[in-house]
């Protein structure tokens, strides 16, 4: 009686491992297949973008620091994107700040109603709006997506029909405008 359990045990362990195995097998074919090699052509010329020169050293540049007690209202910032207006636009765990180059504007949930958290995670530019004249940002908290337009802030929520309100990601899709939004 003894020896029968172990012969039983051991042949569904062997069972077991058999179909480990064919599923590790036939789950591999499928993930093989979309890791595909891509040859992706360069750029053309016309398209390149003027950045920092490689064969330059990088104490070569200028850099400056700016923290609290120059007025930025958070020593963290999470995201950082530049405006076709000039503006630098900060992401930090205490809201969505401004840079003129000189002064720090603040935009949090104690001044901006539509603001429910602080905490900004994502920020672009609308690229797909009327340049200078209708320029927006988007930019995700853990309280939604929002939008700022013309000095109007617009927030969307799970109530709008956002998958989460942890916003991840944001991508705009430089082929139609999309806006591709990543939640949690």
């Amino acid at each position: 009686m003894k020896s029968t359990r172990t012969l039983v045990f051991i042949g569904h362990s062997a069972l077991l491992w058999l179909i480990f195995f064919i599923a590790c097998f036939v789950g591999a074919v499928p993930l093989s297949a979309q890791h595909q090699p891509v040859n992706i052509p360069p750029p053309p010329q016309s398209a390149q973008v003027p950045g920092l020169d490689p064969s330059v050293s990088i104490a070569r540049y200028t850099q400056r620091i700016w923290k609290t007690e120059h007025g930025l209202p958070q020593n963290s910032v999470w995201t950082i994107c530049q405006t076709r207006n000039g503006y630098m636009w900060m992401g930090t765990e205490e809201g969505l700040v401004r840079f003129d180059g000189v002064r720090f504007s603040m935009y949090n949930k104690l001044n901006t109603p539509a603001l429910k958290n602080n905490w900004v995670s994502e920020l672009i530019e609308d690229n797909w709006s009327d340049h200078q004249n209708n320029s927006s940002i988007w930019f995700g908290t853990n309280g939604g997506l929002h939008r700022l337009q013309n000095g109007v802030f617009t927030s969307y929520t799970t109530n709008d029909g956002l998958s989460g309100n942890l916003i991840v990601s944001l991508l705009q899709d430089r082929r139609d405008g999309s806006l591709w939004i990543a939640t949690r």
